[in-house]
């Protein structure tokens, strides 16, 4: 059967197609494998991107991510080439004209005529503004940056911390604040400080923050900041919305207000081998709660479920008391009272706030008595952290059964001893 010219031209415009897409499958794995490579740029990668451009000539695509590599690797001048050729195939390819800046501010050159084409073109793009705003502040032009890092925090960013990191090698936190960071971002943004950022920065970013609706879940998370850098007045303070730290007190002191912040109140814990519960004292010397730890006899405890930070002043001595009973306890070594100071993260003043003192161990079957133990506070020290616990030990008879109940934990300032008093006198008067 004889082919008519029509049939023969529809036979080979179908054969260019699939040639066609045969040759852009073959570019676009191409294309994938430079990606791929692209992630430790190299000639490779270059020489794949070049192979997928030979095969779809008109593509933009190829000849830009060529100039990516390029850039890269300090090879500007081949790197602004290729960009003008993917910008002769796209003129509105944003990325391009970005590219383009970079590489006029690397060389000296003038970047103002490409970032006004980049931001134009990328108005929307959140990549193309955050690459706009390093150019401007490379250039010193702060307000232009701010500017551009602002439209870029409103878009989608896949690294919020990383743009935060950014935003903080480039601006004060004032700046940050004030200029760039909107409110819908605010509490992305505390969180990052929560996490990288020092006691004084996150402050002002919990200062904006709490003029709007303050989330409880973002107040414990910074009452949790704060303790884990030790400023525990400061923690309570937000804690308890501005009221008084009550420094040198113990919060709930009787185990009978269950209304105190978990954080800022009796931390409880079960360890293995210890369980721990407020519970209902009828022979207790106020007749209400207490706390009581059951230890189960088969286990060498390590147990410091119970805790709670307090306010104190560096330099100062305290005696911390609590009434307490037993009932069979049966190890070589019992629970006590045990204060620790609350060190601060690495770097932080409170980092060198190294306290830790023992109490008498409470052993046997013993009725309501008071225990104490005194301690004086190191100058590095914001707080300290009051437990009921107990240390594992080597003894022969190390494993710990029993019950042990406590109440009426109380934390006394002394007065100074003669030398310290002294000494403290010295320091004044040096100041004065």
């Amino acid at each position: 059967m004889s082919s008519t010219p029509a049939t023969r031209r529809s036979l080979v415009a179908g054969l260019v197609l699939v040639a066609l897409s045969v040759a852009g499958t073959v570019a676009g794995v191409l294309s994938l494998g430079a990606r791929l490579r692209a992630t430790a740029p190299g000639e490779d990668a270059l020489l794949d991107l070049q192979s997928a451009e030979r095969l779809a000539p008109y593509e933009w695509l190829y000849p830009y991510k060529q100039a990516e590599l390029l850039q890269r690797m300090g090879r500007r001048k081949e790197a602004a080439d290729l960009y003008h050729k993917a910008l002769s195939l796209n003129r509105a390819c944003a990325v391009c004209w970005i590219g383009l800046a970079e590489v006029a501010q690397a060389t000296g050159e003038n970047p103002e005529p490409y970032l006004h084409e980049a931001v134009r073109f990328g108005r929307a793009n959140t990549l193309v503004r955050k690459r706009a705003a390093v150019v401007y502040a490379m250039m010193g032009r702060s307000e232009d940056s701010a500017r551009e890092f602002r439209a870029a925090v409103a878009g989608r960013i896949d690294d919020r911390f990383e743009f935060y990191r950014l935003l903080s090698r480039i601006f004060s936190i004032d700046r940050v604040l004030q200029e760039i960071i909107p409110d819908e971002a605010l509490e992305s943004y505390f969180a990052y400080a929560r996490r990288e950022l020092p006691p004084d920065r996150t402050r002002a970013v919990w200062e904006r923050y709490r003029r709007g609706q303050v989330r409880e879940r973002a107040r414990d998370a910074y009452v949790a900041y704060l303790l884990s850098y030790g400023l525990v007045a400061e923690a309570r303070r937000v804690g308890l919305s501005g009221g008084d730290p009550m420094e040198d007190r113990i919060l709930d002191p009787d185990f009978e207000d269950p209304a105190v912040p978990a954080r800022l109140g009796w931390v409880l814990k079960d360890g293995e081998g210890a369980r721990v519960r407020i519970v209902p004292c009828a022979d207790c010397p106020d007749h209400g709660h207490a706390l009581r730890v059951v230890f189960d006899g088969e286990h060498n405890v390590s147990f410091f479920g119970v805790r709670q930070s307090v306010p104190v002043t560096g330099g100062a001595r305290y005696r911390l008391s609590a009434r307490v009973k037993s009932r069979e306890i049966t190890s070589a070594r019992g629970p006590a009272l045990f204060v620790s100071g609350a060190t601060g993260r690495a770097g932080a003043p409170t980092a060198d706030c190294n306290l830790y003192v023992w109490g008498e161990e409470i052993r046997l079957t013993t009725p309501w008595h008071k225990t104490s133990l005194e301690f004086t506070v190191p100058e590095a020290c914001r707080g300290v952290r009051v437990h009921v616990a107990r240390g594992p030990t080597k003894r022969l008879n190390k494993f710990i059964g029993g019950t042990l109940w406590v109440d009426d934990v109380r934390l006394e300032r002394l007065p100074a001893a003669p030398e310290q008093a002294a000494e403290q006198a010295a320091r004044a008067g040096a100041g004065t």
